[in-house]
């Protein structure tokens, strides 16, 4: 500011800043815990969902509004082919695929305030709401094999098909084995008969990782590769056992269907069926689920920043032409979403406490900057305050 600036212009300067800022935050669409949904949200959203399944794709008029993200899903699995698992841009191609999704809904339903709502994984309490309510979004599935969930729920057989992919397309009924766990190997050892705890999901956050490590690709990672990358680790892909054993099929899996079993996609395994597949879509938990891993992605940048994020990969066009004359296609496009897709989260920011542990990276500088940051924040706050 030039310093022969009146005292008082600067203050007024300084209060328009301050309600820009203020309008700004307010006109953010905010993604609530689906624990702290009304009624009322509840059945909006579910409403939403089922015209979504009566309405033709804009993008693909031979699928239902709904039906075609369970078809991209399905097409984008093998992180060898294409962008959506296993790598560093599995959280962006995320963070776009479900934004449009929210988009569609919020046009078929003529509700432009419509926002996809987070399952709160580390609360127990929230977890157990949303899976068991069988009038929202819950129920499980049948004892045997296909697990066909309750008649029921409200996402029973008669009133709602998903689609499966297995050898082309073919409407099936919603599938769940909440809680079953999944044998693997030859010794039948049982994955993910339980969630990670609160601990687990806050230390992703807590201790500094870069956003991704070389070569940005997790079924080439080593094990400590993998140790050492938010990416690598929020996502879950380790084909190491609990029991500290290799698995040839958690490689498999992790290698050919982008399909980690630790954190985020520890969910995917426990809930089973249909959220298990390569079209996990057809699931509407799935929205739930990424809303989360959405949300765990923002508490790292609002904590660290992105400058880890590998800056050659900005600019990659991930999403494989599936959603024409979209204007998210790059991270770059995406990394902000507050001020690119218009949302924020509910959750208090700022209850992420300063990490002890920094993990890949002996550079203190990133730390450094953000105490600098805050400290020139502070001074500005107090000036405007008392000039």
């Amino acid at each position: 500011l030039n310093s022969n600036l009146p005292l008082h212009n600067v203050t007024m300067l300084s209060l328009l800043v301050l309600i820009g800022v203020i309008k700004f935050s307010a006109s953010l669409g905010i993604r609530k815990s689906t624990y702290d949904l009304t009624q009322q949200e509840k059945h909006d959203l579910l409403e939403a969902i089922f015209l979504m399944k009566e309405t033709p794709s804009s993008y693909n008029s031979s699928f239902s509004a709904y039906d075609y993200f369970a078809y991209v899903h399905s097409t984008e699995s093998n992180p060898f082919k294409t962008y959506g698992h296993a790598q560093w841009s599995t959280f962006p191609w995320h963070r776009i695929f479900i934004h449009l999704f929210n988009l569609e809904m919020r046009k078929i339903a003529n509700n432009p305030t419509l926002q996809l709502p987070y399952m709160e994984a580390p609360n127990p309490d929230a977890v157990n709401d949303l899976l068991s309510d069988e009038t929202f979004l819950g129920g499980d599935g049948d004892l045997l094999p296909p697990f066909f969930i309750s008649n029921t729920s409200a996402l029973n057989c008669d009133d709602f098909q998903t689609y499966v992919q297995e050898d082309g397309l073919y409407p099936s009924c919603l599938s769940r084995s909440i809680g079953s766990g999944v044998p693997i190997d030859e010794d039948k050892y049982i994955m993910n008969s339980e969630l990670p705890s609160k601990a687990e999901w806050d230390e992703l956050i807590t201790t500094y990782r870069p956003f991704d490590v070389p070569p940005y690709f997790s079924p080439n990672f080593t094990e400590e590769q993998h140790q050492s990358s938010f990416t690598s680790m929020a996502d879950g892909c380790s084909s190491i056992r609990p029991d500290g054993k290799y698995s040839p099929f958690l490689k498999f899996a992790i290698d050919n269907l982008g399909g980690c079993p630790y954190m985020h996609g520890s969910i995917h395994w426990y809930v089973g069926g249909t959220l298990l597949s390569s079209s996990g879509p057809g699931d509407p938990l799935f929205f739930t689920l990424h809303s989360w891993v959405d949300l765990m992605w923002s508490r790292y940048q609002k904590r660290w920043g992105d400058d880890s994020f590998p800056e050659i990969k900005l600019d990659v066009d991930m999403m494989n032409n599936m959603f024409p004359g979209s204007s998210w296609l790059t991270a770059n496009d995406c990394l902000d979403h507050e001020a690119s897709m218009n949302y924020t989260y509910d959750f208090d920011y700022d209850s992420d406490v300063i990490a002890t542990t920094r993990i890949g990276d002996d550079d203190d500088s990133t730390e450094s900057n953000h105490l600098l940051i805050k400290l020139v924040c502070f001074v500005c706050l107090v000036f405007f305050i008392f000039i």
